[in-house]
C-alpha cells in the first residue's frame, strides 16, 4: 500500500520580502546620536562684549562659511590668540535671502579693519567666494579640515575654557545642538540637529583652527632689523632681508631660494 502525502509551500511574499530587507538596512544605519557640550560649558566661555576692535599688537585670522544667498546663512568670525586662548573678536552672520556680492563686500571691508588680507573657508563653495574675495584684495584659501573635524578640535576649548567667545544667543544655541553621531560602522561626526543651522558655529571653530595654526609658527624673535617680522628662532641666524622693487621687504633663506616667512 502506498501512500503519497502533496505538499504545497508557499514562497515569501513579496511584500513579505521587502519589508525584511528595508528592515535589515534600517537597523545597519542606525546611528547613535548624542549632545557635544552643555550650555553650561559654553557660556562659561562668553566673554563681556559683543565685538573688538582691533589692536596693532595682536595678529588676526578670519574665517568663513560661504553660502548662495537662498538657504544658509553666510557667515564670517575674526579671532586672534591671546597666550594659550583663543580670542574670538567679532563674529557676522547674513541671513537669507541676500546678495552674496554685496556680502562679500561689507565682509572685506571688516576684514580690512583687522590687517586681514588672506581668509580661509569651506572648499565646497566653489569658485564665487574666491573671485569675489580676491577682486577686494582678500585672498581665499581652502579649508584643510572639513566642518565636522572643526568641530571636534573646539570642543576640548570649550570644556578647558580656552576660548572666549562674543556674547551672542544664536551662537551659543548653535554650539550646544551639535551632535556627535556614531554609526554602527564606528565612524564619529559632529553636526547640527536636524532641522538646525551651524553656520556661525562653524565659521567660530574654523577661526579658532586657523589662529592656534598661525601661533605656531610664529616665535618671540625678531630679524635684526625687520621689527614687526615675526620668525621662528631657529631660523634667525640663517635669515636676510631683501627689498622688492615694489618697496615690500621680505626675509630669505640663505640655504634654499624663497622667501622664509
Amino acid at each position: 500500500m502506498c501512500i503519497q502525502i502533496h505538499l504545497t509551500i508557499k514562497p515569501p511574499s513579496v511584500t513579505r520580502r521587502a519589508s525584511a530587507c528595508f528592515g535589515f538596512h534600517a537597523i545597519k544605519q542606525v546611528a547613535i546620536t548624542e549632545p557635544c557640550v552643555p550650555v553650561e560649558i559654553v557660556e562659561a566661555c562668553v566673554g563681556e562684549y559683543r565685538e573688538l576692535a582691533p589692536l596693532s599688537e595682536h595678529r588676526y585670522a578670519g574665517f568663513v562659511d560661504p553660502s548662495g544667498g537662498s538657504a544658509d546663512s553666510f557667515t564670517m568670525a575674526i579671532s586672534h590668540m591671546d597666550g594659550e586662548r583663543v580670542v574670538i573678536d567679532a563674529i557676522r552672520e547674513t541671513r537669507p535671502p541676500f546678495s552674496p556680492e554685496s556680502t562679500i563686500n561689507d565682509l572685506a571691508v571688516l576684514l580690512k579693519t583687522y590687517r586681514i588680507d588672506r581668509v580661509t573657508g569651506d572648499r565646497y563653495a566653489g569658485e564665487f567666494p574666491r573671485e569675489l574675495f580676491r577682486k577686494r584684495g582678500i585672498s581665499y584659501e581652502c579649508a584643510a579640515l572639513p566642518k565636522s573635524d572643526l568641530f571636534r578640535d573646539l570642543l576640548p576649548r570649550l570644556n578647558a575654557g580656552s576660548i572666549v567667545l562674543p556674547r551672542s544667543d544664536r551662537l551659543v544655541s548653535q554650539l550646544c545642538n551639535l551632535e556627535r553621531r556614531v554609526s554602527r560602522a564606528g565612524k564619529d561626526s559632529i553636526d547640527h540637529s536636524p532641522g538646525g543651522h551651524d553656520d556661525l558655529a562653524n565659521a567660530v571653530a574654523g577661526a579658532a583652527s586657523i589662529a592656534a595654526k598661525a601661533s605656531k609658527f610664529s616665535g618671540s624673535y625678531f630679524a635684526p632689523g625687520l621689527a614687526g617680522y615675526f620668525v621662528p628662532p631657529a631660523q634667525t641666524d640663517d635669515l636676510y632681508s631683501v627689498r622688492r622693487p615694489d618697496g615690500v621687504i621680505v626675509l630669505r633663506n640663505i640655504n634654499r631660494k624663497g622667501a622664509a616667512a
